[in-house]
């Protein structure tokens, strides 16, 4: 079994890159918005929304897996 790098490895590269990527797409969008909810109202950085919103879809896909095994 050879031993790669962890900086050779395909996923880490991506995962890497994702990461980059999302820090900068949140940096360009820190305007206020107000995020409307059924009965709640909040306003908040874009940026901070979008990270929730990332965080969110993580947790969901990781709850999913799991439950797929």
């Amino acid at each position: 079994m050879s031993t790669k790098k962890l900086s050779q490895n395909p996923h880490f590269i991506l995962v890497t890159a994702g990461i980059v990527l999302f820090v900068v797409f949140m940096l360009q969008n820190t305007d206020i918005v107000t995020v409307n909810f059924l009965f709640w109202s909040v306003q908040l950085s874009r940026s901070i929304l979008l990270l929730v919103v990332l965080l969110v879809g993580i947790l969901i896909g990781y709850v999913l897996r799991r439950l797929k095994k």
